[in-house]
């Protein structure tokens, strides 16, 4: 009872000091109305909206809240608190609108807008969030949700995502992704960019080719160097407890062991494939590496189809059958058919190898000029040794000046490729 009264006092004191101030007989109030009976609860310089229990239309600012801090009661401190709850309707609930377009939806081409706008800062470092999205219970869902569909209020999501975006989206600055990328990388294709083209055959005797600058690469193994926040701690809303944040992908990916080229070597061969930070560090562009790889196997395949003669291109990567009738008992690793004469080459021994190995081989008499001829997995000859003996013949292949790895090694006669087989060197 006695609050009743103070809030009539109250009330008369304010119609008294502020004529604007009228109470209607609709029951609602209103301030700066001149004319009307206002719709809303409260409303101030309009009639109202009856949808609205406060309603307030202005030319300038419309409200300004501000918490100063000063006050003992909790351990959040809210400018503005505003919430929705929700029910079991089939309403849609919003916490907070924020809009700014024009009326009509008509594009002015003027002036900035802005629908949300959060700024923080001067806090603890780490812990400043201009705008912050947590969604909570069991349902999919966004925190944010984003689109550039006019007509869009949302879609249903089959998972839940801290973000979800509909349209478009830009990162303009490092994009960090501690887990994975689903979905489908690209780069620019030759209708984007021209100067992409490649033409080795135009080349002239002074550049190295594709092949020949890729296979000097050296492949780097390792661990990767985790950041200090990479492993961080996740409070709760009341900073009771805390928990391991790192997720299953972080784990792996931080566990494994991971694998890259030497940013010198590619820089040195592609530069353009290199780029630097603005910290100063380089790193490589690996997607566009591709159509490099691609005219590297091209020029492989040229090659081998050289050494065979031009003949049997087209069978160049597939397991031939074995002929008898050389003696060898078949064939093994990339090569043409074996030759109908009775030359032959045998399989290394002992294989794999570590310090040497010898390589068995028949040359017939009628044989003018032989060859066998050691390459690396790229396609590079990386050692030729002329075979002056005919007959059954054993070379021996030492170790020396080779890195452990799988080689292919070739019989050549007369200019024509007799078979071709793999060694493996351990170290």
């Amino acid at each position: 009872m006695r609050n009743m009264f103070l809030i009539l006092v109250f009330t008369f004191q304010c119609v008294a000091a502020f004529p604007q101030f009228k109470v209607h007989s609709n029951g609602n109030v209103s301030m700066g109305l001149s004319a009307g009976v206002p719709l809303s609860r409260f409303t101030m310089s309009g009639v109202g909206d009856s949808t609205y229990s406060f309603y307030l239309r202005d030319r300038q600012n419309g409200i300004f809240c501000q918490a100063t801090g000063s006050g003992s009661s909790g351990k959040w401190l809210y400018g503005a608190n505003m919430s929705s709850v929700v029910s079991k309707s089939l309403k849609m609930f919003v916490g907070v609108s924020g809009n700014a377009t024009s009326k009509g939806w008509i594009d002015n081409e003027a002036g900035r807008a802005f629908g949300v706008m959060g700024t923080a800062g001067n806090a603890t470092s780490g812990w400043n969030y201009g705008v912050f999205g947590r969604i909570v219970g069991k349902g999919n869902g966004a925190a944010v949700y984003g689109t550039t569909n006019e007509r869009e209020n949302g879609r249903k999501l089959k998972d839940r995502y801290a973000g979800y975006f509909n349209g478009k989206v830009s990162v303009r600055g490092d994009l960090t992704v501690r887990g994975f990328i689903d979905g489908i990388l690209v780069g620019p294709s030759l209708d984007e960019c021209t100067s992409l083209v490649l033409s080795p055959l135009s080349m002239d005797d002074n550049t190295s080719s594709v092949s020949d600058n890729i296979s000097t690469f050296n492949i780097k193994s390792g661990n990767i160097n985790i950041p200090d926040d990479w492993e961080h701690i996740l409070y709760d809303s009341l900073l009771l407890k805390a928990k391991d944040d790192i997720t299953s992908m972080e784990r792996q990916y931080k566990d494994k062991t991971h694998y890259a080229l030497s940013v010198d070597e590619v820089e040195a061969a592609y530069p353009d494939l290199v780029y630097t930070k603005d910290n100063g560090t380089k790193v490589i562009n690996y997607i566009e590496m591709i159509p490099l790889l691609v005219e590297s196997i091209k020029e492989l395949r040229a090659q081998i189809v050289s050494l065979q003669g031009g003949n049997n291109g087209s069978r160049m990567m597939s397991v031939p059958k074995s002929n008898s009738s050389v003696g060898n008992g078949g064939t093994s690793g990339i090569g043409g058919t074996v030759s109908s004469s009775v030359a032959s080459l045998s399989q290394n021994a002992p294989n794999p190898f570590v310090d040497a190995t010898a390589v068995r081989m028949v040359i017939p008499e009628a044989v003018t000029d032989a060859m066998l001829c050691i390459y690396d997995m790229s396609g590079k000859q990386i050692r030729r040794t002329e075979i002056h003996d005919r007959g059954e013949v054993t070379v021996s292949v030492t170790a020396e000046g080779l890195t452990a790895g799988m080689y292919l090694y070739s019989l050549i006669a007369d200019g024509k490729l007799v078979n071709t087989r793999k060694m493996i060197l351990t170290k």
